[in-house]
């Protein structure tokens, strides 16, 4: 049976439920002013990459390469670059592709996670970032569900691998955008509270030693 994965852009996801078709959509923008940029190691809105998909419940964001991440979520469908600006998503783009089946798959009560890549495909990136997107995929025969659809911007969006930062430059399009935040892509990931912590009372202790 053919199924198709339609991301367009928002960082919004919305799991689309059917007895013939399954349906992702993805976008990062509500308005000129809410949403979450794709940014470069500088701050600066790109072009990229990204999946849809779901990570294992018990997957360590904080101690993986950027490597590590892009290889272990599970894709739905294949991975897609329809950037119209940079920064975001915009055009649909579908594919076909073996997703949730009936009667259940491997997705059914996964929590949906979008992979951001900095390059044209995700194999030749070596920035990413990881959002989860505060939804699951269910069974594409299950009766009534409707649509689920989460709009996550720099306010509301679970950041599992990169940064959320100020952007050092705007999307540039046909209108004005002044974000506030945006999904910076990173080779290292989120420092645990507990390590961050650690090192600011490290910190301290040094201040106070050399106080006395």
């Amino acid at each position: 049976m053919k199924k198709t994965l339609i991301a367009s852009a928002l960082l919004t996801a919305s799991v689309a439920l059917s007895s013939a078709v399954t349906t992702a959509t993805v976008r990062n923008f509500t308005s000129p002013t809410a949403g979450l940029p794709i940014l470069d190691n500088t701050g600066t809105p790109i072009r990229g990459s990204y999946a849809v998909g779901f990570y294992a419940s018990d997957f360590d964001f904080v101690g993986s390469t950027g490597e590590q991440v892009r290889d272990g979520i599970t894709q739905f469908g294949s991975e897609l670059n329809s950037f119209v600006f940079d920064g975001l998503i915009g055009a649909p783009n579908s594919t076909s592709a073996n997703i949730p089946k009936e009667g259940g798959s491997p997705f059914t009560g996964n929590d949906v996670f979008v992979l951001f890549g900095d390059q044209d495909t995700l194999a030749s990136s070596t920035l990413f970032g990881v959002v989860r997107l505060g939804t699951q995929f269910q069974n594409e025969n299950d009766a009534d569900l409707g649509t689920v659809d989460a709009t996550i911007t720099g306010a509301t969006a679970t950041v599992e691998y990169g940064f959320l930062v100020s952007p050092s430059a705007q999307p540039s399009g046909p209108v004005a955008f002044n974000f506030a935040e945006g999904l910076q892509l990173s080779a290292v990931g989120i420092p645990e509270p507990s390590t961050s912590l650690l090192a600011a009372l490290a910190g301290l202790g040094l201040v106070a030693r050399r106080r006395r």
